[in-house]
């Protein structure tokens, strides 16, 4: 992002980014999923608040 933004532009980016984006516990996205009529959830790889995960539906 710093690349592409400078100045103001990037200042506001940031304080929307750092007041937006709040981590939500894998439980909780993959719980989420399953009401949305996903079916074999996985989580294939973890690491601290970084996950990739899927469903299929």
């Amino acid at each position: 992002m710093r690349d592409n933004l400078r100045g103001e532009e990037l200042k506001i980016w940031l304080r929307h980014a750092f007041k937006e984006d709040k981590p939500v516990a894998l439980e909780d996205q993959l719980l989420w999923m399953k009401e949305a009529g996903f079916r074999e959830i996985e989580c294939v790889w973890r690491y601290q608040n970084l996950a990739v995960y899927y469903g299929l539906k």
